[in-house]
């Protein structure tokens, strides 16, 4: 069974493209082995061999079924892969089939959160059975060759592979124990306790490694990092500047979407032209976070927060309606309240036949025409929005 390269779901047996995306599959990439950079995660449990001579050996395997159940789900809930079960160990992988920038945060944020669902799991596992469970274990970074082991299982060889499983043997229970290159990955985004270097088996070098004490949520923004110098990008500036004046002129809002390959410099350009319009418009800016559940209107959130101060109905009503909401006002802000997820209930969809109507329009963005700028490393704007940006033009 193929998996899609896009979005790593699996395909249906004698599909040509895949039912989630749409993008073609490649029934025989897995026999293709390919180089990449991924992060493993290695997870075991403290204690196994004594646990397995207390319990009787069918509720043993109805715990650690109950354990490996939580395992799969936070690791596929960080878009990680699950490439094997062994005795009371579990072995992920963070990068395949599908490469994301943040691989090791998404380990280490999937190593933090079995810890901690571990804590809360174990009331039930002394309930049921008496016992409570403890885990170690280890992350690191590297090339790997990925391939397919015989039966056409997901096979993960190297030595970054090898490192992950030591380092998870060396870490005591209840740590997470991370590789030099791991480390660097997560500088800026977690925070690392450094320890001397580690002696491990078969290696014939002390090993660097560092313990992992927590890392920001997916919700966090980058790391502040200085900007590096704007060079290159002048027309591209002008032509920001000049859509932004048109606006202003026209009084009517307009959307630029800013595409490109990743590293190009998108995000540096729209900084550059959010400097630039600074002292004439108010800024605010909506992230599309990576992944996470319920993050379909976190942009809008985002952007509604900055602008009423307050994750509330009555903030956003006043933002529509000034300091005394009217009617018209307060329906704008319940509607969008519940597409930002600041009030229950679901949220409000125009009519496809008529779609919003230019009085909900202008309630929303105020007396001032808004300028809407995208930036976007995939022509498919809602499958890759990094950067959601919206100024509105401050009235003389």
């Amino acid at each position: 069974m193929p998996v899609c390269a896009r979005c790593g779901r699996p395909g249906k047996d004698e599909a040509t493209f895949c039912g989630h995306c749409g993008a073609r599959l490649s029934w025989d990439q897995a026999a293709s082995p390919a180089r990449k950079v991924v992060t493993v995660l290695f997870a075991d449990v403290s204690g196994f061999t004594a646990l397995g001579e207390q319990l009787d050996p069918e509720s043993l395997q109805q715990l650690m079924g109950r354990w490996f159940h939580e395992t799969q789900r936070i690791i596929k809930r960080h878009h990680g892969t699950v490439e094997k079960y062994m005795g009371d160990a579990v072995m992920a992988v963070f990068g395949v089939p599908v490469a994301h920038e943040d691989d090791a945060a998404r380990a280490a944020r999937a190593a933090l959160e079995m810890h901690k669902t571990l804590v809360d799991l174990n009331d039930e596992l002394a309930r049921r059975w008496g016992v409570r469970l403890e885990i170690h274990t280890g992350l690191n970074t590297g090339e790997v060759v990925v391939g397919s082991a015989p039966g056409g299982d997901l096979s993960t060889v190297g030595d970054a592979v090898n490192v992950a499983q030591r380092l998870e043997t060396a870490a005591p229970p209840g740590q997470v124990l991370v590789g030099a290159e791991t480390a660097r990955l997560l500088r800026g985004a977690a925070k690392l306790d450094p320890i001397d270097p580690l002696l491990l088996k078969g290696k014939a070098l002390p090993v660097d490694a560092s313990v992992l004490v927590s890392v920001e949520s997916e919700q966090a923004g980058a790391p502040a990092r200085p900007a590096p110098p704007f060079v290159g990008r002048e027309a591209e500036l002008r032509f920001l500047r000049r859509a932004f004046d048109e606006v202003s002129a026209s009084q009517s809002p307009r959307m630029v979407k800013v595409l490109g390959e990743a590293g190009i410099g998108k995000s540096r350009l729209v900084h550059a032209f959010l400097d630039d319009v600074r002292d004439d418009a108010v800024t605010v800016v909506g992230r599309c976070l990576p992944y996470g559940d319920g993050i379909t209107y976190w942009p809008v959130a985002e952007i509604v927060r900055t602008l009423s101060g307050a994750p509330t109905v009555q903030a956003v009503a006043r933002l529509a309606g000034g300091d005394k909401p009217t009617r018209e006002s307060e329906l704008v802000a319940s509607r969008i309240s519940r597409a930002a997820g600041f009030a229950p209930g679901s949220c409000w969809r125009p009519s496809p036949a008529k779609g919003p109507s230019s009085s909900w329009w202008r309630t929303f963005t105020g007396p001032s025409p808004a300028f809407w700028l995208c930036s976007s490393t995939s022509p498919r704007l809602r499958a890759g929005c990094r950067c959601f940006s919206s100024a509105w033009r401050v009235p003389n």
